[in-house]
């Protein structure tokens, strides 16, 4: 007399678990594990070890949306969409291959009061020709001034796997105006 509900996750023909989810936004395949990211209000879910993972500096802040994104730079970000202007973390997932190290963006409380969805560019990594870090493209539709708004902005990853010990490692989302310490 009862309907039980039960949400049941394999990947490739592997063993089944059960998971509190019901829709995957994006998976992953990173330092040996598998790496879903639930559509909705859920953290990333590390499938190996069928626990969630996330910053210790997360905070929550409302109803927030998951979004992943794994870039060619060797950086696996995870954004919380409509969570605040604390709204995003990385990991340089190279470097880290055990764990994930999660890093904050530096300039995320610039970028705007709520981040509702982006755009970011993925074709390059590293330095270009004159040794700079590459400013990747980032369009994003965020809340500023209570006014929804399509804003442009870069990212720059100094990640640790280029083979430079420079102290201003880690990844820099921003405005145009403003630059990341070099």
């Amino acid at each position: 007399n009862s309907i039980s509900h039960k949400n049941n996750l394999a990947i490739n023909n592997g063993d089944e678990s059960q998971v509190n989810f019901e829709n995957i936004e994006s998976f992953y395949y990173l330092n040996n594990k598998y790496i879903i990211c639930p559509k909705g209000k859920y953290h990333p879910y590390d499938l190996s070890n069928e626990d969630n993972i996330t910053s210790d500096a997360f905070e929550e802040k409302g109803n927030w949306d998951l979004k992943c994104f794994k870039h060619i730079s060797n950086y696996f970000i995870i954004f919380y969409l409509r969570n605040g202007k604390v709204s995003n973390f990385a990991t340089d997932f190279q470097s880290y291959t055990s764990s994930f190290y999660w890093e904050t963006n530096k300039y995320q409380s610039d970028i705007a009061d709520i981040l509702f969805d982006f755009k970011l560019e993925n074709k390059t990594s590293g330095r270009n020709v004159d040794n700079n870090w590459i400013k990747h493209k980032m369009g994003a539709l965020i809340l500023e001034d209570n006014f929804i708004k399509l804003k442009s902005l870069k990212a720059e990853f100094h990640g640790a796997n280029y083979g430079t010990n420079e102290a201003n490692n880690g990844y820099f989302i921003y405005v145009p105006e403003l630059t990341p310490p070099l």
